[in-house]
């Protein structure tokens, strides 16, 4: 017992990153034995080839996007641990990976807190909490999401040295964070707004108005976040139209965000309700109490510490912590919807550590000026990390298989209708048609306030269901009635919304049809349709499908070019080399 105290007295510091990792592990640690089978990881983790450490892979990857978002250092990241586990222990090294990544963004937060006059006992338990929260779990468990723990880790590393080195004259420590923000928005675009955050921060330490302070030390951030949307001109200006335009009415974003607002604040506080996949906001049920709520806090603080004359806490201490809050959220709040959903635990990641911060300060405030109280105190506290610690433990259990993710997030009168898609295409493979019926008919429901493309896609997946259940019964003259009505239809667009994979199974089922009916032209057009449908998905299937497509109708030139094209993306696939073959032979 003696020798923990010495080390802790010798190494304060990494005594509490020690206390934290422990901690997180032994609520956390079982999920690095979860498989890679939650949604979007089929993109991401199961790609082959396309992880190997390669030249050609970086390059690859450097240029292209997944699901519209270019997320390079991502990528790289996972040939990283494909290079060092191999196959094998491939999907835990990608666990590992994520949880060092968290730790080093709680590593940063704790010393964010020190460089700022925390003491160290504060800071270590706000870093703590954060670390162990259950809203954690979706950034830190779903392999896909990668990109979080990166970038919250690079924005967060990036606020320390700067803090750190503010003072130094050693022009290179003053050119790493900039850097840092660069990796950040190499990950994922949502720490843009980083120098408005690290303005917000010299704003609370200098309590003063000397903007050339500030631009001196900010240029080179505002610089990199220049360059970063110049360069993505084309995705920035995408988003710019979605937000003008808007598939909602006006009134129901502002709801969304709103609420959002409410919810991101008081869920870190408190995590009532979590769900794997969050359902859409609805206004028939839904409340705007979290919207309500928040502004009645900000309001109510800023009113407070104003009349009490306190105009220096206001403006250089409760301002500073909504503007970082804000700046956190405004990329994923709901202005835009960047996901598929308008809310979820993950996009609470970078704005979470800032109330931790602050709640870490005033914590330390208390425990300072209410002396007698301090055992209740810390009592309370105690009593918080223990609950929020089983939280986690239980709400981990959503996640560890794709099974439990799908059917936690279907526990809503009107959950998300991908998940609900999800849920019947389980039931179709299980042959439960009835369940296949509920889902279309409860879990389905369209409400008066959906727009124009969520209707679309949920008519669209009742008739591929209907086709698909009557093709399952041995009634395929009637089945493809309705899949006709979808595949061969500008409907066939809103198959993207359905589970990876069933697409290409339904539309295999109607490509069969029609080239046993000696349809070819109706046969190509549906292999066509395949191929457009993972066309910014998955490069190896939009090759071979438009190369089915050809091959069916004798293009045969055609064919070996898509063939080609697919062989390079996976030299290794049979079905592929086969094809390719026989296209060969046919010129």
């Amino acid at each position: 017992m003696s020798g923990l105290k010495e080390f802790y007295v010798r190494h304060p510091d990494r005594s509490w990153l020690l206390i934290i990792c422990v901690v997180f592990l032994a609520i956390f640690g079982r999920g690095l034995w979860f498989p890679a089978e939650i949604m979007d990881d089929v993109l991401y983790i199961n790609l082959n080839r396309k992880l190997d450490f390669t030249w050609a892979n970086v390059v690859y990857w450097w240029k292209t996007p997944i699901l519209d978002l270019h997320s390079p250092l991502q990528m790289y990241s996972y040939m990283l641990d494909r290079l060092i586990w191999g196959e094998q222990y491939f999907v835990f090294g990608c666990h590992l990976q994520n949880y060092l990544w968290h730790l080093i963004a709680v590593f940063s937060l704790f010393m964010i807190g020190r460089e700022l006059g925390m003491r160290r006992a504060f800071a270590g338990v706000s870093a703590l909490i954060f670390a162990i929260h259950p809203q954690r779990i979706e950034s830190t468990v779903w392999l896909s999401e990668r990109k979080d723990v990166l970038v919250l880790a690079f924005a967060m590393l990036s606020i320390w040295i700067f803090l750190r080195n503010l003072n130094n004259k050693f022009r290179m420590m003053q050119i790493i964070p900039p850097l840092l923000m660069l990796a950040s928005l190499l990950s994922k675009p949502m720490a843009i707004l980083l120098p408005l955050i690290i303005l917000a921060i010299l704003w609370h330490i200098r309590r003063n108005w000397d903007w050339r302070y500030y631009l001196r030390h900010l240029w080179p951030f505002l610089l990199v976040g220049l360059i970063y949307m110049a360069v993505k001109s084309t995705m920035v200006e995408n988003y710019a139209k979605i937000a003008i335009s808007g598939a909602e009415p006006m009134s129901i974003r502002l709801a969304i965000i709103a609420n959002n607002f409410g919810n991101y604040f008081f869920k870190t506080i408190y995590p009532y309700s979590l769900f794997p996949v969050y359902p859409f906001y609805n206004p028939l049920l839904d409340t705007l109490w979290p919207g309500i709520a928040f502004g009645l806090v900000v309001a109510g603080s800023f009113g407070y510490f104003l009349a009490r004359k306190k105009y220096n806490f206001a403006v250089f201490d409760l301002l500073p912590l909504l503007i970082c809050f804000v700046a956190a959220l405004v990329p994923v709040v709901g202005i835009i919807r960047v996901g598929n959903t308008d809310f979820a635990d993950r996009y609470s990641y970078f704005a979470a550590a800032f109330i931790w911060i602050f709640v870490g300060f005033v914590f330390q405030w208390l425990w300072d000026n209410f002396v007698a109280y301090r055992r209740l105190m810390a009592g309370a506290v105690t009593v918080y990390v223990l609950i929020i610690g089983i939280y986690s433990i239980n709400y981990l259990s959503c996640w560890q298989s794709g099974r439990d993710h799908m059917e936690a997030s279907l526990d809503h009168p009107a959950p998300n209708f991908r998940i609900a898609f999800l849920a019947g295409i389980e039931a179709f493979h299980e042959k439960d048609f009835a369940r296949i019926q509920y889902v279309c008919d409860e879990m389905l429901k369209i409400y008066p306030h959906y727009p124009e493309n969520r209707r679309q896609a949920i008519e669209a997946y009742r008739l591929c269901m209907k086709g698909m259940t009557l093709f399952a019964m041995n009634r395929e003259n009637e089945g493809i009635v309705f899949l006709n009505k979808l595949i061969l239809t500008p409907r066939v667009i809103y198959m993207r919304d359905f589970a990876f994979g069933f697409p290409k199974d339904v539309m295999q089922e109607a490509a069969r049809y029609h080239l046993s009916r000696g349809n070819k032209e109706l046969a190509a057009l549906v292999l066509n349709n395949i191929a457009a449908n993972y066309e910014r998905l998955i490069k190896l299937d939009f090759y071979f499908y438009k190369g089915m497509s050809a091959y069916v109708v004798d293009d045969f030139k055609t064919a070996e070019h898509f063939f080609s094209l697919a062989a390079e993306e996976n030299p290794d696939d049979e079905n592929v080399r086969h094809n390719l073959e026989n296209t060969r032979k046919k010129l």
